[in-house]
């Protein structure tokens, strides 16, 4: 076969990676001598799934190795004929539509990094099972769940691209907050840790700042401190599809490392404020910290001190999949964050939250396509006198 950037090859059916003491090797079901492969050829091989093109393959790789993507497409090229000689490829695919939602919104799979890595909300990398469909995206999430009379349905695309072109894939989180009324707002959120090799906290602030500006402009503050472990606001837009010029921009720091604590600031030209204190505890090693740190709520009261951690415990517990849990104190509200949990308690919380049916029914449908991401998703609750938990806002979040 020939192949160039714009192939899609898919590994062969009947066809695995094997690790063993020795190292790693690929190997087919009918048989045959089996193919050793290295490190980068293991990683690869996982990348080879129909979807993803050489070209953005290459483009990962270039990066994880400072070198260049012609030269990693050079590579891949060479590796994957030896593949094809062995006969462990299939045949490159053309370009994948992907399927239309319920709610009407096209999706597409996921250039993802050849390591096989997503990213949680706070833009940390987990490793992916391959898909038993065609592999959705996360911020194919997103885009099911715009609602079709609205601006965010032709205004999001456009803000995907443009920060994808300023500062690279795989390195922006979204999120998509839902009152108890239904209504939504929406938010991203920017990495400093995960800015291209070489570029200043300044400089790469200054990409998302001009991205933005240009798209609808800006009327938020023009520098972040040097300590910024992430900064945020939320998108807002016209009737034109256009961005909004954000105002508030939220800056966090981390200050403790465990269990890890960060203080977020709402910052504007005219004021620097504190706004929110998140606490991580790690799933389920920390579970004992995580009651304490639920308790010492300011809505704890005498009597019902420890209904709070209960409540949350107990929903914590019935996770099938979790990595970390987050406490936050808000002023108007306390929150608690669950991330990477898995498929089944992300579909229970779509449901329970009340989230819109249609896109209820497209994750439903679409199983198959979702079932490599994990998911982050959050509460914000106040309680009452009496000790019940009220949740007044819920949100999930993915990344592009």
């Amino acid at each position: 076969m020939v192949f160039d950037s714009r192939s899609r090859p898919a590994r062969a059916a009947g066809t695995r990676l094997v690790f063993t003491d020795e190292g790693s090797h690929v190997e087919h079901a009918s048989g045959g001598e089996p193919l050793p492969v290295s490190e980068l050829g293991s990683i690869i091989w996982r990348a080879l799934d129909g979807t993803t093109t050489i070209g953005a393959i290459a483009s990962d790789v270039a990066e994880a190795r400072s070198s260049t993507i012609a030269e990693e497409t050079t590579r891949i090229i060479e590796f994957l004929g030896v593949l094809d000689d062995r006969g462990l490829l299939d045949g490159p695919t053309d370009a994948f539509d992907g399927p239309t939602t319920s709610a009407g919104a096209t999706t597409s799979p996921e250039p993802l990094p050849p390591s096989g890595q997503g990213f949680d909300y706070i833009m940390e990398p987990y490793p992916i099972t391959a898909a038993t469909g065609p592999r959705l995206r996360s911020v194919d999430l997103l885009l099911a769940l715009l609602p079709l009379d609205g601006p965010e349905r032709d205004g999001w695309p456009s803000v995907i691209d443009a920060v994808v072109e300023a500062i690279g894939p795989n390195r922006t989180v979204w999120g998509a907050k839902r009152t108890a009324e239904g209504t939504f707002t929406w938010e991203l959120y920017f990495y400093p840790h995960r800015r291209p090799g070489g570029e200043s906290i300044a400089e790469y602030f200054a990409s998302v700042h001009d991205c933005f500006a240009q798209l609808g402009g800006w009327r938020a503050p023009t520098s972040v401190p040097e300590n910024t472990t992430l900064f945020s606001f939320e998108l807002a837009f016209t009737d034109t599809g256009m961005t909004e010029p954000p105002i508030h921009l939220d800056i966090y720091e981390r200050t403790t490392e465990s269990p890890l604590t960060v203080v977020a600031y709402d910052r504007t030209v005219d004021h620097f404020r504190f706004k929110n204190l998140y606490h991580f505890f790690t799933f389920d090693d920390q579970l004992s910290q995580l009651q304490a740190c639920l308790d010492s709520s300011r809505y704890a009261r005498p009597g019902n001190e420890e209904r709070i951690s209960d409540f949350w415990l107990t929903r914590i517990r019935a996770l099938s999949e979790c990595w970390t849990v987050c406490s936050s104190f808000k002023p108007d509200a306390d929150g608690v964050y669950f991330s990477r949990i898995g498929y089944p308690d992300m579909q229970r919380f779509l449901i329970q939250a009340s989230y819109p049916t249609d896109f209820v029914r497209w994750f439903s449908e679409n199983q198959d396509g979702l079932g490599h991401l994990r998911h982050d998703v959050a509460f914000d609750y106040v309680v009452d006198d009496d000790g019940t938990v009220d949740i007044l806002r819920t949100a999930f979040y993915g990344w592009f």
